[in-house]
């Protein structure tokens, strides 16, 4: 059972890394096409161009869709999650210590302090050259349809935000838990995401600021810092129970 701070938290990791999610979201040349629309510097950039009557809603239409794969992925990393719930507490703690390195390398990513997390992106990158060419046929989207297929599609992007956001969710106790998590930290992405659409260049200029930058990279890194002296408190709190139990045997 996930809590009401669970939520908050998952929200919060999302407005931390809107930054990340705006620059990534129209960052990586490899995988988008933009021969058609070189000037636009994002999916949501290149559906609020579409000559559509319906582009205004088509722009929220991608974002559902998007933040509809983070809970997926997040019900599928959920599974795993709770399979290793069934190998003990020391295995979870360990898993949890990884997930705040995740953190930790991600609150390095956002405040430029190191880039590291770039190897992860990179490698997941190939993966996600399968579904480039379906992508790159819907760009611009020009119908509703097309614009929710395209954020479910961009929703597997690869992104160091993302897979921090996941492997904290699929700890949290089974798949639904997680997929739940997981939606919420992408509600926590939607401001950033709509304004892409809306009026891209002021929000760009506000959340690349270098002290916006540097206050969401720190408060990523509080929480880094919590989830890693949780995991190493219950790894050591486990091995003082094990020398207590072996010295009783």
């Amino acid at each position: 059972m996930i809590s009401s701070a669970d939520i908050l938290t998952a929200v919060l990791l999302g407005l931390a890394g809107s930054g990340h999610c705006l620059t990534m979201c129209g960052g990586v040349n490899s995988v988008v096409l933009l021969r058609d629309q070189p000037s636009a510097t994002s999916a949501d950039s290149l559906i609020a161009s579409s000559t559509a009557p319906q582009s205004t809603l088509m722009i929220p239409l991608f974002s559902i869709g998007r933040i509809t794969s983070y809970a997926f992925a997040g019900f599928l990393l959920g599974s795993v999650g709770l399979a290793v719930q069934t190998l003990g507490k020391g295995v979870m703690h360990w898993a949890h210590l990884f997930a705040g390195v995740l953190l930790l390398a991600m609150a390095a990513y956002t405040g430029r302090w190191w880039m590291g997390l770039t190897k992860l992106e990179a490698l997941m990158a190939k993966p996600w050259q399968l579904l480039q060419p379906l992508t790159s046929q819907l760009i611009p989207a020009r119908t509703p349809q097309a614009a929710l297929l395209l954020g479910a599609l961009w929703g597997w992007l690869p992104c160091g935000l993302v897979y921090s956001a996941l492997a904290w969710s699929a700890l949290s106790g089974g798949p639904l838990q997680s997929a739940a998590l997981m939606f919420a930290f992408g509600l926590g992405t939607l401001p950033s995401m709509l304004g892409a659409g809306f009026f891209a260049h002021q929000l760009a200029g506000l959340l690349q600021r270098h002290n916006v930058q540097q206050a969401a990279a720190i408060l990523l890194l509080l929480f880094a810092l919590y989830t890693i002296y949780s995991a190493l408190a219950g790894l050591s709190a486990g091995e003082l129970n094990h020398h207590h139990s072996m010295g009783h045997s």
